[in-house]
C-alpha cells in the first residue's frame, strides 16, 4: 500500500478544503509533511489529544462533550453539503477530543 498516496485525500481539509476551513479553529486536520514521507511513511502533523472511545474523553465535562458531538455533526455535514469532499473513515482512531472543545 502506497501511504503517501493514502495521504493525498487528506490535504482539502488540511488546506482548508474549497471554503476556508481552516477559518474554523474548533476543527483540525493534520499537515502531512511530504518531504518525510514515502511510499512506506505517512509524517503527518501530532495532535496530542483524547481518543473519542477512552476513559479520559468520556469523563470530560458534559458540556464539553456536547459541543463536541455538536462539532463533530456540523463537520460531517459542511464535508458533504459545503466542501464536496467526505472524509469517510470516522473511526475512533482517526478522531481526537482537543483540549478546549476542538
Amino acid at each position: 500500500m502506497d501511504l503517501l498516496a493514502g495521504g493525498a485525500p487528506c490535504q482539502p481539509f488540511s488546506l482548508g478544503g474549497k471554503h476556508a476551513g481552516e477559518a474554523d479553529t474548533r476543527n483540525l486536520f493534520p499537515e502531512i509533511f511530504r518531504e518525510y514521507s514515502g511510499r512506506d511513511v505517512l509524517t503527518m502533523e501530532f495532535f496530542d489529544g483524547h481518543r473519542p472511545d477512552t476513559d479520559d474523553a468520556k469523563t470530560l465535562p458534559l458540556e464539553e462533550r456536547e459541543q463536541l458531538a455538536d462539532l463533530g455533526a456540523a463537520s460531517i455535514i459542511r464535508m458533504l453539503y459545503k466542501d464536496g469532499f467526505f472524509h469517510a473513515d470516522l473511526h475512533p482512531g482517526n478522531l481526537l477530543a482537543l483540549p478546549g472543545a476542538r
